[in-house]
């Protein structure tokens, strides 16, 4: 269930609302939003999804360019809670973080930071170029006190710290560069 009201001129439209959802296999979930189209640009003021049962939430704010055939974002975000899969036993738990998608010249930069439970933290850097043929990429990633439990073990692995860098395009992917750092050992490939 929820609500959604329009104001405005197909020029200049506002939307606002919230929204109910319950989901079989993630629980219930509440939304509210408002944003508003302008000159083929679309606001967001605000953007919010909160799981109940976990306490996850997520927040979104900014702009998408909207003129031309991809969508230009410049959005910016946080999290809190957040633990991965929704369903099951989680793999990943982030208690806060960042997030920020921007675009320019067909030109994407994605910027993720968030701690991790028991103390760790990890950032990713990623860019793409969508206005060459193939779609060229690169990311940077890396985690401090990482601590993955596996769905089949019921005991948490000892805490890893990882880089890695890797490019490619639509085609392939190649890893530059991956260290991983665990039990008083460190693995290079």
């Amino acid at each position: 269930g929820g609500s959604a009201q329009f104001a405005g001129t197909p020029a200049d439209t506002q939307f606002t609302g919230a929204l109910d959802a319950h989901d079989p296999q993630t629980g219930d979930w509440q939304g509210l939003f408002a944003l508003q189209y302008r000159k083929a640009e679309l606001e967001v003021k605000q953007l919010q999804l909160t799981r109940q049962t976990t306490r996850t939430r997520f927040e979104l704010q900014g702009k998408v360019g909207l003129a031309d055939a991809i969508p230009a974002p410049d959005l910016h975000g946080q999290w809190e809670g957040l633990a991965l899969p929704f369903t099951g036993k989680p793999w990943l738990q982030s208690p806060r973080g960042t997030l920020q998608l921007q675009s320019k010249n067909r030109h994407i930069l994605l910027n993720l930071n968030g701690s991790l439970a028991h103390g760790g933290n990890f950032k990713v850097q990623g860019e793409a170029n969508l206005s060459t043929p193939l779609h060229e990429w690169n990311v940077t990633a890396a985690a401090h006190r990482f601590h993955l439990t596996p769905a089949w073990k019921s005991y948490r692995l000892p805490p890893i710290d990882w880089h890695l860098q890797a490019h490619g395009n639509s085609q392939r992917t190649l890893v530059d560069r991956l260290t991983v750092k665990a039990l008083g050992g460190t693995l290079y490939a």
